[in-house]
């Protein structure tokens, strides 16, 4: 399986913030170094260039938000 909890995410957070290497994070989490440097590509704040483990989570209540905020007007 692919998906990363929000505990592998909350690691990554804070290994990556504190400056470990990508492929220290992947041993950690054991989860292949790739898959590292996507979540941290797709969940980068855009400004800051800094991880936030709960980014991913705040973009999928909004996304979901938004759907519903659609049904209703439409």
């Amino acid at each position: 399986m692919n998906h990363l909890t929000i505990e592998q995410r909350y690691t990554i957070d804070v290994m990556y913030n504190n400056g470990y290497k990508q492929i220290d994070i992947a041993k950690a989490i054991k989860k292949d170094k790739s898959l590292i440097i996507r979540e941290l590509k797709r969940n980068c704040d855009k400004r800051s260039g800094r991880y936030y483990y709960s980014l991913h989570t705040w973009e999928i209540r909004v996304g979901t938000a938004n759907v519903v905020m659609r049904k209703t007007i439409g």
